[in-house]
């Protein structure tokens, strides 16, 4: 076993090392999830030091100088090799490439204008601001010529396109509320354990008439299954195709039935033992509608890497008790609307409690002091 980064790495005889790595080395390392959860590596490389680990980012230039910019608040170092295509101006969005060294220092290999496209941004999220907008923790600004889908609530899933300014602002262009039928899809890669009915990679997969599926898959075969999540939790398959040999994940979506704190059961049947091992985003409890990350290890067990939150339900109204089950009379508390002091005690019909209780009245007689108690028809 190794320990890279605080992570522990197991190894075995199939794994391959690189010779001549020690303590404190930089390395690169490949392997697999395995169904337990830890982590089993394929093979360790050498990443060289002087090289670094590589970035890429885009920026607003800050400040510049000889030996130094700032770019977005990073400093970078320029070195004999930096190129600087261009001739960037403090404001300007530029695009940097280059390598963090063993002693942090960011080194620019090149720094160049930004081009318009790369200027752009993406991605999918869950709103937990608006006015002004936060996705999944990122901020962004809106303008009158963002387009924004109607009906849009602070616990929703989006989709926010939109271009960086000149002066390093996040622009929305457009914010789209992600429907039910995107939200319960699902893509994943696994192996065939038995077919008709389909078992992949541990997941029973139903198909029809319409389900596209690639000819002569067998037994033990790789495949991609696109599909969607019926009301039920039953997995649709849309197509079954033949991959090759790599293995993948997937994210699907489903509904909290229980959960303790510790474990949680989803309307798919999956129960989840959680594990400082899975990354949990959002407030956990029963009703919610999650997005959970399975992967696919070699020997074909599920392992759960990510559980995000994506919808959570207020909390349930009350329903008011039924009137008694007798043909007199019943006594409310009536609190005119608007006029809370002006409260007194009546008795109606059995068939009225109900439209008396939606109006804010309550059951019993009201307190002392009140006035005095009335009949009214049903």
């Amino acid at each position: 076993e190794w320990t890279i980064s605080g992570r522990a790495v197991g190894v075995d005889d199939e794994t391959d090392i690189e010779d001549g790595i020690a303590v404190h080395d930089l390395v690169r390392v490949e392997g697999v999830i395995q169904s337990d959860g830890t982590l089993l590596a394929e093979r360790i490389r050498l990443v060289e030091t002087e090289d670094g680990m590589p970035f890429e980012f885009v920026g607003v230039v800050e400040s510049t100088g000889d030996e130094t910019w700032t770019i977005s608040g990073v400093e970078i170092a320029i070195g004999d090799h930096t190129e600087i295509k261009g001739d960037p101006q403090v404001g300007d969005i530029v695009k940097v490439e280059g390598h963090i060294l063993a002693d942090g220092t960011w080194l620019a290999d090149e720094i160049k204008l930004a081009e318009e496209e790369e200027r752009r941004f993406e991605f999918t999220g869950t709103v937990e601001q608006i006015d002004p907008w936060v996705v999944s923790g990122v901020h962004f600004d809106t303008s009158d010529q963002t387009e924004i889908d109607d009906n849009i609530d602070i616990g929703d899933r989006v989709r926010v396109e939109g271009r960086v300014l000149d002066d390093g602002v996040w622009l929305a262009e457009e914010i789209t509320l992600l429907d039910e039928e995107e939200v319960r899809r699902f893509e994943f890669v696994g192996r065939v354990i038995q077919i008709d009915p389909w078992v992949v990679g541990g997941l029973d997969i139903d198909v029809n008439d319409e389900t596209a599926i690639d000819d002569d898959i067998q037994v033990g075969d790789t495949v991609r299954v696109t599909g969607i999540i019926l009301p039920d939790g039953t997995l649709l398959a849309e197509s079954i195709e033949l991959v090759d040999d790599d293995l993948g994940c997937l994210d699907i979506a489903a509904v909290v039935v229980s959960f303790d704190g510790e474990q949680l059961v989803l309307n798919t049947g999956q129960v989840i033992d959680l594990t400082d091992e899975i990354e949990v985003f959002g407030d956990l409890q029963e009703g919610s509608v999650v997005l959970v990350r399975l992967c696919v290890s070699e020997d074909d067990t599920i392992v759960v890497v990510r559980i995000i939150v994506i919808h959570t339900p207020p909390p349930p109204t009350p329903t008011p008790p039924p009137p008694p089950p007798t043909g007199g009379k019943v006594s409310l508390c009536h609190i005119p609307p608007g006029n809370p002091n002006a409260r007194h005690t009546i008795k109606v019909g059995p068939s009225a409690v109900s439209t008396h209780l939606g109006h804010g009245d309550t059951l019993g007689p009201c307190g002392e002091g009140d006035e005095d108690e009335h009949d009214e028809d049903d």
